[in-house]
């Protein structure tokens, strides 16, 4: 969960990997992030969604109107394999 200003947000985030190969990603916002640790993966990608955050409050009112679309089909699939496969034994899944 994400709080700006007085907001608490929600985001599907997930890191899935093992060993040094790991990859975090926002479903929502479509970020997506890789590193050596599940820390560094969580750390980077709520680096960046603070940072897109600050970004979009930055923009102008005529900017934000395209901010409006929908999450892509393929990330939405993507989302609900992984939630599947946390199920799965053998992987290591982190879901946040």
């Amino acid at each position: 969960m994400q709080r700006w200003g007085g907001l608490s947000l929600k985001f599907r985030c997930y890191a899935y990997g093992s060993g040094e190969n790991w990859e975090a990603f926002c479903v929502d916002l479509d970020i997506a992030i890789f590193g050596a640790s599940v820390n560094e993966v969580e750390e980077t990608l709520d680096r960046c969604i603070r940072m897109y955050l600050k970004t979009v409050a930055d923009l102008s009112p005529e900017a934000a109107t395209n901010l409006d679309a929908t999450v892509p089909l393929v990330c939405e699939v993507q989302a609900g394999a992984h939630d599947w496969a946390v199920r799965l034994p053998g992987r290591q899944w982190q879901t946040s």
